[in-house]
C-alpha cells in the first residue's frame, strides 16, 4: 500500500463536494502613489466560526487574488472551517509588512469581517504562504506581528532585514528553497532559519531538487504542512501527535525525541505523515498531486 494513502485518503472527494453556498468577497485599500493592497476572500458555505485563514501572497507585484478561488486551497480551507485570502500586494517595499502592507492585510481582515457578518475574522490568525517577495513579506510579518500567525511558509525569497524575536519563534514555518535558485537566496533563508531553530523554534527547512525560482511542488507541500499543523491543533483523540525530525544531510527522519544530542538544527516537522512528506519532496520521490482535488473535513 502506497506509503502517503492514509495522509492523503482525505483528498478523495470531488470539488462538488464543496457544498453549502460559499461565498467570494473582495476589498481594495484607498491609497496614493503606487501603492495598491486590494484582497479576495472565500468563507466556507457552513462556516460557523473563523478562528484561522489561510492567506496566499505572490511573488514580487502579482495578482494572488485568484488563490481565493483556487479548489485545492478552498478544500484545504473546508475541511479545517477555515476563511481563504489571495492578496495583490504592489508598491515601494510592500514586502516590509511593518512599513505600511501589513497595517492593510489587518484592515482586509476586518472588513472582510463586516462583509461576512463573521466578526472574529478581526482577531483570526493567519496561516501565511508566500512566494518570493510574498515569502518576503510573509516572513515580515511573522516578525512584526507573530501573535497573528498560525503557521508561515517561506518560499524562495528571503532578506535579513527582520529578526524573529520569541514569540515569532514559537509558530511553525516551513522554509523551502530551489536547489537552481539564487545563492544568496538560499543563503539567506537558511542563515534565518539556524537563528530561530538554535533559539527552538518549531521550523523545517527543506530545498526542491532541481528547482529554481519558481512554485514547482510549493503549493502541494505548504498545503500538507498547514495541515500537519493544523492536526497538531486539533487532535481527533485529544492527544497530540508526535513530533518529528528530518537531518538535513542525510534526509533521514525520526521521531524527534529520538534524535541525537546536537540535532536541533535539523528540521522539525509536525508528526510522521508529514515527516514522510518531507523525506519525499527534499529527496525528489513524487507524492500525489493536490490538482482538482478536495478534502473532506476530518
Amino acid at each position: 500500500m502506497n506509503q502517503f494513502f492514509f495522509q492523503f485518503a482525505w483528498l478523495l472527494l470531488p470539488v462538488a463536494a464543496l457544498a453549502g453556498n460559499p461565498a467570494v468577497f473582495d476589498w481594495e485599500a484607498k491609497l496614493g502613489g503606487d501603492r495598491v493592497a486590494a484582497f479576495r476572500f472565500w468563507l466556507p458555505g457552513d462556516a460557523q466560526k473563523i478562528e484561522a485563514v489561510i492567506t496566499v501572497v505572490p511573488g514580487r507585484n502579482g495578482d494572488g487574488r485568484s488563490s481565493a478561488e483556487d479548489p485545492v486551497w478552498q478544500a484545504l480551507a473546508k475541511s479545517r472551517q477555515c476563511g481563504l485570502m489571495g492578496c495583490k500586494l504592489q508598491g515601494a517595499d510592500y514586502w516590509s509588512a511593518e512599513d505600511w502592507s501589513g497595517r492593510q492585510l489587518l484592515l482586509a481582515l476586518e472588513e472582510f469581517g463586516r462583509q461576512t457578518s463573521h466578526p472574529e475574522l478581526t482577531n483570526a490568525r493567519m496561516a501565511l504562504w508566500g512566494l518570493s517577495a510574498g515569502g518576503q513579506f510573509s516572513y515580515s510579518f511573522l516578525c512584526w506581528k507573530p501573535e497573528r500567525v498560525l503557521a508561515l511558509v517561506e518560499n524562495r525569497g528571503h532578506y535579513i532585514d527582520w529578526v524573529a524575536g520569541p514569540a515569532a519563534r514559537h509558530v511553525p514555518a516551513l522554509w523551502i528553497a530551489g536547489e537552481k535558485d539564487n545563492p544568496l537566496i538560499m543563503e539567506m533563508m537558511a542563515d534565518s532559519f539556524t537563528v530561530g531553530r538554535r533559539g527552538g523554534a518549531p521550523w523545517a527547512f527543506s530545498i526542491e531538487p532541481g528547482a529554481g525560482h519558481e512554485i514547482g511542488r510549493t503549493k502541494e507541500f505548504g498545503i500538507l504542512f498547514f495541515n500537519a499543523v493544523f492536526r497538531s491543533l486539533q487532535p481527533v483523540d485529544g492527544k497530540p501527535p508526535v513530533a518529528w525530525t528530518g537531518n538535513l544531510r542525510t534526509h533521514e527522519i525520526e521521531p524527534a525525541a529520538a534524535a541525537e544530542p546536537g540535532s536541533q538544527l535539523n528540521s522539525w516537522l509536525p508528526d510522521e505523515p508529514f515527516a514522510r512528506t518531507w523525506q519525499a519532496f527534499v529527496t525528489g520521490v513524487p507524492f500525489p498531486s493536490l490538482e482538482n482535488q478536495s478534502l473532506p473535513a476530518q
